[in-house]
């Protein structure tokens, strides 16, 4: 995970966000418009239309940058990017026992949603813990 044809597929669309330190790459994330639709019909407590949102899909940071501010760092440029695109909200989701994720986004500010069942090519059927960030 991630599979490469979804990589491929975000940085197609032109939806992937990269974060340089000393000239080398520290964290990425691919971040698309709109709702996904795994996510219709969630308890999302801001209530935004789908086309209010901006969906987090993928996030990493590579292991010499961890523990450095860089998951903080991008998290608030995507924050400045969503509000200048007119996005009310940013959703995403976590696999159930992530805790490291889960950790960073509460602190970041977003707010625990509910969990669901979803279904990934690449993972098969999983369950989520879903994360909304009011902008």
């Amino acid at each position: 995970y991630p599979a490469a044809a979804e990589l491929k597929g975000h940085l197609a669309a032109g939806e992937i966000l990269a974060g340089w330190k000393d000239g080398r790459l520290a964290a990425a994330m691919a971040v698309a418009a709109g709702e996904d639709e795994m996510y219709f019909g969630a308890p999302w407590p801001l209530g935004a239309a789908p086309e209010q949102v901006a969906a987090l899909h993928l996030f990493a940071v590579h292991p010499d940058f961890r523990g450095r501010g860089a998951a903080r760092e991008m998290l608030t440029a995507l924050f400045g990017r969503a509000r200048a695109r007119g996005f009310r909200a940013v959703h995403l989701d976590v696999i159930e026992g992530n805790l490291a994720a889960e950790k960073l986004y509460l602190k970041a500010g977003f707010a625990f949603a509910g969990t669901r069942r979803v279904h990934y090519d690449d993972l098969g059927d999983i369950t989520v813990r879903l994360f909304e960030y009011a902008l």
